[in-house]
């Protein structure tokens, strides 16, 4: 049976200022916001060096005064 690839994984994870300080800064990482109100998330997605998408989760409350690039519920149709 053959291997299959990552193609993303996703950490529940705490004080994205901090994370995105470091990231963007530190790193020059470039990242999407997504807000998913149905269920209390702020997202930021990134890719790592080898393209393996990267999902932080955030509960919403941390992403006061952000506006979120996409929201989840104008995805579904």
């Amino acid at each position: 049976m053959p291997l299959s690839h990552i193609e993303h994984f996703l950490v529940q994870t705490t004080d994205m200022a901090r994370t995105r300080d470091w990231f963007v800064r530190a790193l020059g990482v470039e990242f999407k916001q997504r807000q998913v109100d149905d269920q209390g998330l702020y997202q930021l997605f990134m890719f790592d060096p080898n393209g393996i998408k990267i999902e932080l989760n955030y509960d919403s409350t941390e992403a006061q005064g952000l506006h979120a690039e996409v929201m989840a519920s104008e995805l579904r149709s």
